[in-house]
């Protein structure tokens, strides 16, 4: 029997093979919709005159009827005609549950139903958010027919539960920010709805926003005695009750942590930085710290215990905080966090708490993809991970207590450490912490100090020189370490004349701005500087401004416009002296104090040598970016680069590999660089540099830093009329916004785009922006309109002489072809598209191609063919590192194996999809799972099916 589909959510529609059927209105609307109300079942000929004709038809209705069905049989043409079967007494039109969106949407709610009753929320909310696509608007609404129209609230109210399951569904997934817009809205459509106001109260109680549920839940009990004179229900009481309680229910459902995202078998995050050698003092600090955890079975009960270490730059807290914590890891089996905050940063740019709570989600494994955009919705996703672990967290650096309150996660198992050079006085008034304020060690720990580092022999060899550079130094630790390098490093100088050099150059330490304490750490580094060869001051000098975290040896030649063996010996003299520190092979780091004195040092120069500097760092982050991106994708079209600056080196490689580690090792460089190109108003190497990342933070996921950095280089490209950039700005955050399912946001983009693509008459443009509108149809099924514009991308790509755009073009008609069971057609577009794709050896097309291959031939009944197209795709697809689409690709290749009777290739082909769907957290896993699930169910005695094709 030919497909057909039938839509009674909204106006009536009819579907053959994709192509809309018109049905004439009035009786012929009215019959065929009151068979579908019952299909399947018989409708008696008393039914369908009461809805044609009413309680008084005519003498002649059961002939009138007769030619009635006659007529609706020949508009449903020869596929359909015999769907409308003659039965004694009535009639009955017969559809398969896959054809009536009815039914679908019904079938979908009682699985959606159970999900949330086992509190499987991220299950839930994949087929409640399904189901609730099915709906097209007011239903019945063509129909004339009071009969009928008494049947419509039924269907609207199976809706409005799948609209409350996925809203219900979000709130557990920690998601409850982003719904009390939408369930404000639904509540004031539905003001009698109790259902409503219970989660609405929910989510606002979530958000700490106590005071508002209260207030809905007097406004909701206001309504219901004014319209019903009745109080609320018991479910709504109930939540009013929890409230005014503090239910911890409220907070942490039991099923809340593992549906968050946490892995089966959970990650536990091990982020402290190695363990302080020569660690000395600090006893009483030490103990204090400990004695703290302890307080924690003091504390009332749900409060957590924070500690903070105050202190002057370089007087030790972060040595102090970590060399404890690595002590008391132990008592944190779930794990320890660690983060620089950067809240004294030389740039003025701490790092964003947005990104820090990305950061630790992601150690605990949860990917990009599942992380909310919401500011609010993240914080709470982050705080229900924590709920139920042991966990510590330390926060180094943090420029204030506003910085740290959101990384705060509130529940009594995880303990706090934060290190600040701000007093933090804030977070002991309303969070309770325990201050702890670190002074400058004693004369005798800077002793033990100074001895560790130089060496017991060196120091006793000239006792009253070492005590000197102890007085000079301030006791400072961190200036006593830089001396102690400078002194290891210059063995033939004697500890008095170091010490009689730093006398001479001894000043103020304003660099501190504590405007309290004296001591001569500027002229520490001052000295260190002084005693540099020309070029390593130089380089010094160049790294104050140095956007990034860290920076490599090869970005390190460019920045100094010198070859990468020279600016390595500079690095080993810089690291020598105590100025750097190599953190990782070939990366190196300054200490933000140190950063701190590098760009005075740089403001105090030429302004030409920073200004070049930059710009030649920027130029090879461009450079050495487009080059990755190419290889990456080697289709995608170029953009114009300015002219090279003098004395850059940008990067090259061999393998796709090397173009994706430099990629995730630059990353949080590259995201830096683009902000500081923007506030310098580099507005061109704002935008290139952006472009180069797309198909980088697209392919692994992160999908956040995409919006953020494309946002960027719109605003950027729109400074400088650029137009073009601004159209492939538009196309990438569509293509973000799109893998986030934020598709109103993608398709604003995507027409925004094709406004400028239309106004460059640029056809190449405007060709994948239609691909991108036929891929947003093909999600919604409608496959028809996504035809439409793959053949008009297919025609615009033809027009601009773009093979690669062709052949993508001609593999998404090939598609729709088949999902609109046309397979012949699908074949011949599909097969041009693969020849194409192998002779450009482009093998993200080819993979795609393959996949839409094995999708027609799984569906013509030539299951060891689509087998086998199947397995290409997903060794394209492992091959480049595409794990979204090798698990697609996976799953439909379970079905080809579950056709032919291979019961144990399909469930293996469904347990790797589903391990990899879950390890990107996509909601597809939940519709392979019941696949699987209903497998094993219909053959659980099966150990190996028929075996391999």
């Amino acid at each position: 029997m030919a497909r057909i589909e039938f839509g009674l959510l909204g106006p009536l529609e009819v579907r053959r093979e994709g192509a809309l059927v018109p049905v004439a209105r009035g009786r012929q609307t009215a019959l065929l919709t009151t068979l579908l109300l019952d299909a399947n079942h018989l409708v008696t000929i008393s039914q369908l005159t009461d809805v044609l004709w009413g309680v008084r038809p005519p003498a002649s209705a059961r002939a009138a009827l007769h030619n009635q069905v006659s007529r609706l049989r020949d508009a449903l043409g020869a596929t359909g005609r015999d769907r409308i079967r003659t039965q004694v007494g009535g009639y009955l039109i017969q559809v398969e549950p896959d054809e009536l969106d009815v039914t679908m949407m019904r079938d979908l709610m009682a699985s959606a139903r159970a999900a949330a009753r086992h509190g499987a929320w991220e299950r839930a909310f994949a087929i409640a958010a399904k189901a609730a696509l099915l709906w097209r608007g007011e239903p019945l609404a063509d129909v004339d027919s009071d009969v009928l129209a008494r049947r419509t609230s039924d269907l609207t109210e199976i809706y409005r539960q799948a609209v409350e399951i996925r809203l219900e569904a979000e709130i557990n997934l920690g998601r409850h920010a982003e719904t009390i817009g939408e369930l404000r809205r639904f509540a004031a459509d539905q003001p009698l709805r109790e259902r409503s106001y219970a989660l609405l109260m929910i989510a606002l109680y979530r958000c700490g926003r106590q005071g508002e549920a209260i207030a809905v839940y007097t406004e909701a009990r206001r309504l219901l005695i004014g319209e019903l004179g009745c109080e609320p229900g018991a479910e709504l009481r109930r939540v009013h009750q929890q409230i005014l309680n503090d239910d911890p229910a409220l907070l942490t459902p039991a099923s809340a942590a593992a549906a968050a995202g946490v892995s089966p078998v959970p990650m536990v995050p091990r982020e402290l930085p190695g363990a302080i050698r020569h660690f000395t003092g600090r006893v009483l600090e030490l103990r204090a710290l400990t004695r703290a955890i302890e307080r924690r079975g003091d504390a009332k009960a749900g409060a957590m215990v924070i500690s903070a270490i105050t202190g002057i730059a370089g007087v030790g807290k972060t040595t102090l905080a970590v060399h404890w914590a690595h002590q008391v890891a132990g008592a944190f089996p779930d794990g320890q966090l660690y983060a620089n905050l950067r809240g004294f940063d030389p740039s003025g740019m701490p790092v964003a708490v947005e990104t820090l709570i990305r950061d630790f989600l992601g150690a605990f494994g949860i990917p990009s993809a599942r992380i909310p955009s919401g500011h609010e919705a993240r914080i709470a996703l982050y705080r229900t991970v924590l709920a139920t672990k042991r966990v510590l967290i330390v926060l180094d650096n943090a420029r204030d207590a506003d910085q740290v309150r959101p990384l705060l996660p509130g529940s009594p198992g995880c303990f706090v450490l934060v290190t600040s050079r701000a007093g933090l006085a804030g977070l002991a008034a309303t969070e309770g912490a325990h201050l702890l304020r670190l002074d400058l060690p004693s004369v005798g720990e800077a002793r033990e100090l100074l001895t560790g580092r130089l060496g017991a022999s060196l120091f006793a060899a000239e006792p009253a020189a070492a005590e000197e550079l102890i007085r000079l130094c301030g006791r400072l630790p961190l200036a006593l370490g830089v001396v102690a390098a400078r002194a290891a490093s210059c063995r033939g100088l004697s500890l008095a004349a170091l010490a009689a050099e730093l006398a001479d150059e001894a000043g103020p330490l304003d660099a501190l701005d504590t405007g309290t304490l004296s001591s001569n750490v500027r002229a520490t580094f001052s000295w260190s500087y002084q005693g540099l060869s020309h070029g390593a001051a130089r380089l010094f000098r160049l790294l104050g401004i140095h956007p990034g975290p860290d920076i490599s040896v090869a970005l390190a030649a460019s920045l100094a416009a010198l070859t990468r063996q020279q600016v390595r010996q500079l690095l080993r003299e810089l690291a020598q002296v105590g100025l750097i520190a190599e953190h990782m092979p070939g990366r190196f780091a300054l200490h933000d104090l140190i950063r701190a004195y590098a760009a005075d040092q740089a403001a105090g120069s030429q302004d030409a040598e920073s200004n070049d500097g930059l710009g030649r760092v920027l130029d090879h982050y461009l450079r050495t970016g487009h080059e990755a991106a190419l290889i990456l994708y080697q289709h995608r079209a170029m953009i114009p680069l300015p002219p090279k600056r003098p004395g850059v080196v940008p990067e090259t490689f061999k393998e796709f590999d090397q173009a994706l580690v430099w990629f995730e090792v630059e990353r949080q460089a590259m995201e830096a660089a683009i902000a500081t190109a923007a506030s310098a108003g580099l507005h061109l190497y704002a935008w290139q540099i952006s472009w180069t990342m797309v198909d980088f933070l697209d392919w692994r996921g992160h999908w956040n830093a995409l919006i953020a950095t494309q946002n960027i280089a719109l605003n950027a490209a729109y400074r400088l009329n650029e137009w073009a950039g601004a159209a492939v700005a538009h196309r990438s955050l569509a293509r973000a916004y799109g893998a986030l399912g934020e598709l109103p946001h993608a398709s604003t983009h995507l027409g925004l785009a094709m406004k400028l693509y239309r106004r460059l008459e640029d056809p190449a443009g405007q060709a994948y922006v239609h691909l991108g509108l036929g891929m947003a149809l093909d999600r919604e099924k409608r496959h028809s309109e996504a035809l439409g514009h793959a053949r008009q991308s297919l025609s615009l790509h033809q027009a601009s002489g773009n093979k690669a755009g062709q052949a993508d073009a001609l593999n998404a008609i090939g598609w729709c072809h088949a999902e609109l069971r046309e397979f012949a057609q699908a074949f011949h577009h599909s097969s041009q598209a693969l020849a194409l794709h192998q002779a450009l050896r482009n093998l993200i097309g080819e993979a795609h191609t393959w996949d839409t291959l094995g999708y027609i031939h799984n569906h013509s009944g030539e299951h060891v063919v689509a087998a086998s197209c199947y397995r290409s795709a997903i060794r394209l697809f492992q091959d480049l590192g595409n794990s979204h689409y090798a698990a697609i690709v996976l799953s439909h290749l379970g079905e080809t194996y579950r056709e032919i009777g291979d019961v144990g290739a399909a469930r293996e082909a469904w347990e790797q999809a589903i391990s990899l769907f879950r390890a990107l957290d996509h909601v597809e896993a939940a519709d392979v799972q019941v696949k699987l699930d209903q497998l094993i169910a219909s053959d659980r005695n099966a150990v190996g099916g028929a075996g391999p094709i």
